[in-house]
């Protein structure tokens, strides 16, 4: 399963970094792109949503997949008491997430021309950079889909799992891709309740996701949340239940 690029990363979140203060006409304003402090906030409501659906307690081992550098792991640890580990199979997660944020922050200043010297660029680090490493929990750069991988994962779980959720996976895979995650998530953990968490619709319904994975399929758009519950969790609902 092949993980984001930092050029995925940059152009799925991106934002002005000095609304604050403005920007002088003689250069482009500095933008920057995927940090704690500007994706944190709607990484907590997301979860908070999904949390309707999903049931986790103080008892339960989590696996998040596709996580980034865990900051719902953080999330789902904190709502629930739950153990949470993460896996990403980013590339630039692997390589930046024991790296503070300080060089991402200092490149994009130095691209519009400001030099390091620059107040402005302290201001920046100040208001938008986060101290320590961007991964505040374990991140595992494991595929579910194969054996190391499911290996090396079942090792570092501080106990049996009980829950696997991926975050924002599935929507841009084939159906014949689908099946395989799913397939390799089921080998990983089978008696784990598996949830799909997802921001968006296109390319295939919820009911068939439910289908080509046999797992819980939860949606989350427009603070509400819409879940297919699926037989492979021990559930044979096929109603959709929405709430606020």
């Amino acid at each position: 399963m092949a993980g984001y690029t930092k050029e995925d990363f940059d152009g799925a979140y991106g934002f002005g970094a000095e609304d604050e203060w403005g920007c002088p006409n003689t250069r482009a304003e500095v933008r920057l792109h995927y940090l704690r402090k500007y994706a944190e906030p709607g990484v907590r409501r997301m979860w908070t949503v999904a949390l309707n659906e999903i049931s986790l307690t103080t008892k339960d081992v989590v696996v998040l997949i596709g996580c980034g550098f865990g900051w719902g792991c953080e999330v789902l640890a904190e709502f629930s008491g739950a153990s949470v580990i993460g896996v990403d199979t980013s590339p630039f997660v692997a390589d930046e997430k024991n790296n503070d944020e300080d060089a991402e922050i200092e490149a994009a200043c130095l691209a519009v021309g400001l030099e390091l010297t620059d107040p402005r660029v302290q201001q920046i680090k100040d208001k938008w950079g986060t101290s320590g490493a961007r991964s505040k929990t374990t991140i595992l750069n494991e595929d579910v889909e194969t054996d190391r991988g499911r290996a090396n994962i079942i090792a570092a779980a501080p106990g049996a799992i009980t829950s696997i959720i991926t975050e924002d996976c599935i929507s841009d895979m084939t159906d014949a891709e689908l099946t395989g995650f799913a397939a390799g998530i089921d080998l990983l953990a089978p008696a784990a309740t598996k949830y799909h968490v997802t921001s968006t619709k296109q390319g295939r319904s919820l009911i068939d996701s439910k289908t080509l994975t046999g797992h819980t399929i939860v949606y989350i758009g427009g603070g509400t949340s819409e879940k297919q519950e699926g037989a492979g969790n021990g559930v044979t609902d096929n109603s959709i239940n929405k709430r606020r």
